[in-house]
Protein backbone atom coordinates (compact mmCIF):
# COMPACT_ATOMS: atom_id res chain seq x y z
CA UNK A 1 0.00 0.00 0.00
CA UNK A 2 1.29 3.45 -1.19
CA UNK A 3 1.07 4.92 2.98
CA UNK A 4 2.98 2.01 3.96
CA UNK A 5 5.58 2.63 0.99
CA UNK A 6 5.84 5.92 2.52
CA UNK A 7 6.41 4.92 6.03
CA UNK A 8 9.07 2.71 4.70
CA UNK A 9 10.52 5.34 3.27
CA UNK A 10 10.64 8.15 5.74
CA UNK A 11 12.21 5.34 8.36
CA UNK A 12 14.83 5.02 5.81
CA UNK A 13 15.45 9.06 5.14
CA UNK A 14 15.91 8.96 8.80
CA UNK A 15 18.13 6.58 9.23
CA UNK A 16 20.64 7.37 5.90
CA UNK A 17 20.28 11.48 7.94
CA UNK A 18 21.69 10.01 11.42
CA UNK A 19 24.26 7.98 9.91
CA UNK A 20 25.53 11.07 7.69
CA UNK A 21 25.62 12.87 10.84
CA UNK A 22 27.40 10.47 12.70
CA UNK A 23 29.85 10.02 9.85
CA UNK A 24 30.54 13.80 10.06
CA UNK A 25 31.22 13.51 13.67
CA UNK A 26 33.62 10.64 13.40
CA UNK A 27 35.20 12.31 10.39
CA UNK A 28 35.79 9.09 8.59
CA UNK A 29 33.33 8.45 6.08
CA UNK A 30 34.51 5.03 5.79
CA UNK A 31 33.07 3.88 9.11
CA UNK A 32 29.99 6.02 8.08
CA UNK A 33 29.64 3.49 5.30
CA UNK A 34 29.72 0.63 7.61
CA UNK A 35 26.78 1.77 9.75
CA UNK A 36 24.79 2.93 6.98
CA UNK A 37 24.82 -0.61 5.31
CA UNK A 38 24.02 -2.29 8.76
CA UNK A 39 21.47 0.25 9.52
CA UNK A 40 19.81 -0.09 5.78
CA UNK A 41 20.26 -4.15 6.66
CA UNK A 42 18.48 -3.39 9.96
CA UNK A 43 15.52 -1.42 8.36
CA UNK A 44 14.62 -4.24 5.29
CA UNK A 45 14.66 -6.63 8.32
CA UNK A 46 12.17 -4.60 10.22
CA UNK A 47 10.18 -4.12 7.23
CA UNK A 48 10.32 -7.93 6.52
CA UNK A 49 9.12 -8.52 10.35
CA UNK A 50 6.10 -6.24 9.87
CA UNK A 51 4.99 -7.76 6.96
CA UNK A 52 4.89 -11.16 8.84
CA UNK A 53 2.48 -9.99 10.80
CA UNK A 54 0.56 -8.62 7.98
CA UNK A 55 1.75 -5.18 8.21
CA UNK A 56 -1.25 -3.36 10.47
CA UNK A 57 -1.01 -0.12 11.80
CA UNK A 58 -3.88 1.35 13.84
CA UNK A 59 -3.03 4.86 13.23
CA UNK A 60 -5.82 4.25 10.80
CA UNK A 61 -8.52 2.49 13.20
CA UNK A 62 -10.19 3.45 16.35
CA UNK A 63 -12.30 2.35 18.41
CA UNK A 64 -15.31 3.31 20.70
CA UNK A 65 -17.69 1.97 23.97
CA UNK A 66 -20.90 3.72 23.46
CA UNK A 67 -23.77 3.34 25.51
CA UNK A 68 -27.17 5.56 25.37
CA UNK A 69 -25.15 7.65 22.53
CA UNK A 70 -23.02 8.27 25.30
CA UNK A 71 -19.11 7.73 24.53
CA UNK A 72 -17.73 5.90 27.43
CA UNK A 73 -13.89 6.37 28.71
CA UNK A 74 -11.89 6.34 32.18
CA UNK A 75 -12.56 9.78 32.96
CA UNK A 76 -14.95 11.24 35.53
CA UNK A 77 -18.10 11.54 33.91
CA UNK A 78 -17.76 9.56 31.50
CA UNK A 79 -18.61 6.15 33.27
CA UNK A 80 -20.74 3.47 32.23
CA UNK A 81 -23.50 1.80 33.75
CA UNK A 82 -23.55 -2.06 34.92
CA UNK A 83 -25.94 -3.90 33.40
CA UNK A 84 -26.94 -1.72 29.98
CA UNK A 85 -26.16 -2.38 26.82
CA UNK A 86 -22.14 -1.30 24.94
CA UNK A 87 -21.82 -0.60 21.60
CA UNK A 88 -18.60 -1.66 20.42
CA UNK A 89 -17.53 0.63 17.35
CA UNK A 90 -15.06 0.63 15.14
CA UNK A 91 -14.07 2.68 12.41
CA UNK A 92 -11.20 2.60 9.94
CA UNK A 93 -9.62 4.40 7.35
CA UNK A 94 -9.61 1.50 5.20
CA UNK A 95 -12.59 1.58 3.12
CA UNK A 96 -12.97 -1.87 2.09
CA UNK A 97 -13.14 -3.17 5.78
CA UNK A 98 -15.87 -5.59 5.73
CA UNK A 99 -15.63 -7.62 8.72
CA UNK A 100 -14.59 -5.98 12.17
CA UNK A 101 -14.34 -8.23 15.29
CA UNK A 102 -14.47 -7.27 18.92
CA UNK A 103 -13.12 -8.34 21.92
CA UNK A 104 -14.47 -7.55 25.49
CA UNK A 105 -11.84 -7.51 28.02
CA UNK A 106 -12.69 -7.36 31.70
CA UNK A 107 -10.20 -6.13 34.04
CA UNK A 108 -7.10 -8.82 35.32
CA UNK A 109 -6.63 -9.82 31.78
CA UNK A 110 -3.83 -7.58 30.42
CA UNK A 111 -4.44 -6.67 26.89
CA UNK A 112 -0.89 -6.49 25.77
CA UNK A 113 0.31 -9.90 26.50
CA UNK A 114 -2.20 -11.41 23.28
CA UNK A 115 -1.67 -11.39 19.52
CA UNK A 116 -5.18 -10.47 19.04
CA UNK A 117 -5.24 -10.58 15.00
CA UNK A 118 -4.48 -14.36 16.00
CA UNK A 119 -7.58 -14.66 17.86
CA UNK A 120 -9.95 -13.34 15.51
CA UNK A 121 -11.38 -17.35 14.69
CA UNK A 122 -12.85 -17.53 18.62
CA UNK A 123 -11.34 -19.86 20.03
CA UNK A 124 -8.08 -20.63 22.36
CA UNK A 125 -9.85 -16.57 23.85
CA UNK A 126 -8.24 -15.82 27.33
CA UNK A 127 -10.59 -16.33 30.32
CA UNK A 128 -13.58 -14.22 30.56
CA UNK A 129 -12.80 -12.53 27.29
CA UNK A 130 -15.98 -11.94 24.26
CA UNK A 131 -15.20 -11.83 21.04
CA UNK A 132 -18.49 -10.94 18.30
CA UNK A 133 -18.06 -10.41 15.02
CA UNK A 134 -20.06 -8.34 12.27
CA UNK A 135 -19.94 -7.40 8.67
CA UNK A 136 -22.44 -4.49 8.97
CA UNK A 137 -21.27 -0.95 8.63
CA UNK A 138 -22.89 2.18 10.31
CA UNK A 139 -22.80 6.13 10.05
CA UNK A 140 -19.77 6.89 12.18
CA UNK A 141 -20.77 8.52 15.78
CA UNK A 142 -19.77 11.95 15.99
CA UNK A 143 -17.97 13.74 18.25
CA UNK A 144 -15.39 10.94 19.22
CA UNK A 145 -12.70 10.89 16.92
CA UNK A 146 -13.84 8.97 13.51
CA UNK A 147 -13.15 11.16 10.50
CA UNK A 148 -15.77 11.68 7.95
CA UNK A 149 -14.64 9.40 5.66
CA UNK A 150 -13.69 6.55 7.76
CA UNK A 151 -16.12 2.50 7.80
CA UNK A 152 -17.78 1.80 10.88
CA UNK A 153 -18.85 -0.91 12.16
CA UNK A 154 -20.78 -1.85 15.30
CA UNK A 155 -21.70 -4.78 17.36
CA UNK A 156 -23.14 -4.42 20.76
CA UNK A 157 -22.41 -6.80 24.19
CA UNK A 158 -25.57 -7.56 26.07
CA UNK A 159 -25.55 -5.58 29.37
CA UNK A 160 -25.70 -8.98 31.35
CA UNK A 161 -21.89 -9.31 30.50
CA UNK A 162 -21.11 -6.48 32.33
CA UNK A 163 -21.43 -7.71 35.84
CA UNK A 164 -18.97 -6.04 37.85
CA UNK A 165 -17.52 -2.54 38.34
CA UNK A 166 -14.44 -1.68 37.10
CA UNK A 167 -12.20 -1.47 33.99
CA UNK A 168 -13.10 -2.92 30.97
CA UNK A 169 -11.66 -2.87 27.47
CA UNK A 170 -12.24 -3.04 24.15
CA UNK A 171 -10.41 -4.40 20.67
CA UNK A 172 -11.07 -4.30 17.35
CA UNK A 173 -9.27 -6.01 14.33
CA UNK A 174 -10.43 -5.05 11.18
CA UNK A 175 -10.51 -7.73 8.28
CA UNK A 176 -11.12 -7.49 4.15
CA UNK A 177 -12.37 -10.99 2.77
CA UNK A 178 -10.44 -12.48 6.03
CA UNK A 179 -6.96 -10.58 6.22
CA UNK A 180 -6.47 -8.16 8.11
CA UNK A 181 -5.98 -4.74 7.42
CA UNK A 182 -5.94 -2.66 10.72
CA UNK A 183 -5.86 -3.43 14.36
CA UNK A 184 -6.31 -1.33 17.07
CA UNK A 185 -5.77 -2.15 20.89
CA UNK A 186 -2.79 -4.26 19.97
CA UNK A 187 -0.22 -4.73 22.72
CA UNK A 188 2.37 -1.97 20.24
CA UNK A 189 -1.00 0.40 20.92
CA UNK A 190 -3.59 1.84 22.66
CA UNK A 191 -6.30 0.25 23.81
CA UNK A 192 -9.86 1.93 24.72
CA UNK A 193 -10.49 1.50 28.01
CA UNK A 194 -13.48 2.41 30.19
CA UNK A 195 -15.04 2.57 32.79
CA UNK A 196 -18.49 0.53 34.56
CA UNK A 197 -20.07 1.36 37.73
CA UNK A 198 -23.31 1.07 39.48
CA UNK A 199 -25.96 3.08 38.58
CA UNK A 200 -26.40 4.36 42.20
CA UNK A 201 -22.60 5.33 42.45
CA UNK A 202 -22.79 7.50 39.13
CA UNK A 203 -25.90 9.36 41.09
CA UNK A 204 -23.81 9.48 43.98
CA UNK A 205 -21.03 11.39 42.31
CA UNK A 206 -23.17 13.22 40.59
CA UNK A 207 -24.35 14.53 44.04
CA UNK A 208 -21.28 15.32 45.76
CA UNK A 209 -20.12 17.32 42.82
CA UNK A 210 -22.91 18.99 42.37
CA UNK A 211 -22.59 19.86 46.71
CA UNK A 212 -18.56 20.32 46.47
CA UNK A 213 -19.46 22.77 43.67
CA UNK A 214 -21.73 24.82 45.19
CA UNK A 215 -19.44 24.63 48.03
CA UNK A 216 -16.96 26.78 46.10
CA UNK A 217 -19.69 29.05 44.69
CA UNK A 218 -20.53 30.18 48.58
CA UNK A 219 -17.04 30.40 49.57
CA UNK A 220 -15.86 32.85 46.43
CA UNK A 221 -18.93 35.08 46.94
CA UNK A 222 -18.10 35.53 50.67
CA UNK A 223 -14.44 36.34 49.57
CA UNK A 224 -16.22 39.12 47.13
CA UNK A 225 -18.02 40.43 49.69
CA UNK A 226 -15.82 40.72 51.90
CA UNK A 227 -14.01 43.26 49.99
Amino acid sequence: MLWKLCYILQDIYLIIQSVYIVGLYRDSMKKGYIVLGLALILAAGITVQADAHGGHNDAHAKVRAIQNGNSLSTDPGTEGILGVDIDCVGGTSHNQTNDFHCFLVPEGVAPGQYDWDELIDGTNLPNGVILLNTTTTIPCPNGVGFMPTDTCLAVTFDGSNFNQEGEWHFIGVFTEDGDIVDLTGSKEFRVHSFLVLPEASLGAFAVIGSIFAAFIGYNYMRRRSSF
